[in-house]
């Protein structure tokens, strides 16, 4: 089950269902037609990490829209990181500190 929600209101905006045979971002477009309404965050798991789902968003929703997807703990960085990291690099660079923290302490 895939869910676009108004995290202001809890309002339900789209919805599908897709079977096994459905990868997250191939059920994305469809699941997208119903929204008409500015749209600042996408909030996702893992699955819509990547330069497709962000690509697809910009198209669809606009330039602004920022992207929240955990990205794999093996994420490759972009080559220009240390100078001008993207938006998913500085989620991958906040996941890794998050980690060696909690290994540290345990």
């Amino acid at each position: 089950m895939h869910l676009g929600l108004d995290v202001l209101s809890g309002e339900i905006i789209c919805a599908d269902l897709t079977t096994d045979t459905f990868g997250d971002f191939t059920a994305l477009p469809q699941l997208l037609d119903p929204v008409d309404a500015p749209v600042i965050r996408f909030l996702a798991d893992g699955a819509y990490d990547g330069a497709l789902t962000s690509d697809l968003l910009k198209a669809r929703l606009g330039g602004a829209v920022g992207t929240i997807s955990p990205p794999p703990k093996n994420a490759n960085l972009t080559p220009d990181v240390a100078h001008k990291p993207t938006e998913r690099d500085r989620h991958a660079l906040a996941l890794a500190r998050t980690k060696a923290l909690i290994d540290l302490y345990h």
